[in-house]
C-alpha cells in the first residue's frame, strides 16, 4: 500500500517562511540608529543631493561617491531663556459713562507694567470703544468710550499688570 504525505511539504514551507520573518524582524530590532552616543550616521550623494541613513554599528558605510554626514539626535543644551511673566495682577476700575465721550484710566500697582487691557458692561449696544491702549510708560491702560444712549452706562475696565523687568 502506497501512502501519500501531503502534510510534510506545506509544513516545511511554512516553517521556513516563519524562520525567515523572525530573522528580518530580529535584524530590524537590532538596528542601532541613532548609535549609543545619540548620533545618526548618513551618506550624502553630492551628485544628486540624496541622503540615506546608515547603521554604522552594523558595519554599513558610505559608497565612494557619497560623503558621510552625521548629526546628533539631540542637540546641545541651549542658553537659559529669559524669565517669564511674574507677579501677574488684574487692576480694575468701574466708571459710570454719561451720554457722550468719556475716558477711563486703569493704573497698575507701582512697579508693575500693563501687558493688556479689557472691559465689560451690562449694555453693549449703545457703547462704542474708541480706543483701548496702554499708557506711554506702560504703567496702566486707557479706554475711550462713547455712550450713544441718553442714559448712563456702567463699565468695568481692566488692566493686566505684571512685574517690570
Amino acid at each position: 500500500m502506497h501512502h501519500f504525505n501531503f502534510v510534510r511539504k506545506p509544513v516545511a514551507v511554512v516553517a521556513i517562511a516563519i524562520a525567515s520573518a523572525l530573522v528580518v524582524v530580529g535584524g530590524v530590532a537590532y538596528a542601532t540608529i541613532p548609535d549609543s552616543n545619540s548620533v545618526i550616521h548618513s551618506c550624502y550623494a553630492t551628485k544628486d543631493g540624496s541622503l540615506r541613513v546608515i547603521d554604522a554599528g552594523a558595519g554599513q558605510s558610505c559608497n565612494p561617491k557619497e560623503s558621510p554626514l552625521d548629526w546628533s539626535s539631540q542637540g546641545p543644551k541651549g542658553d537659559q531663556g529669559p524669565a517669564g511673566i511674574s507677579g501677574l495682577e488684574q487692576a480694575t476700575k468701574s466708571a459710570s459713562i454719561p451720554p457722550g465721550g468719556w475716558l477711563v484710566n486703569v493704573d497698575c500697582p507701582t512697579g508693575k507694567l500693563a501687558i493688556s487691557g479689557g472691559w465689560s458692561a451690562v449694555t453693549f449696544d449703545a457703547l462704542d470703544v474708541e480706543e483701548s491702549i496702554p499708557y506711554k510708560d506702560d504703567s496702566g491702560w486707557s479706554f475711550g468710550f462713547f455712550n450713544t444712549s441718553s442714559s448712563t452706562i456702567t463699565v468695568t475696565a481692566y488692566a493686566m499688570c505684571a512685574n517690570a523687568q
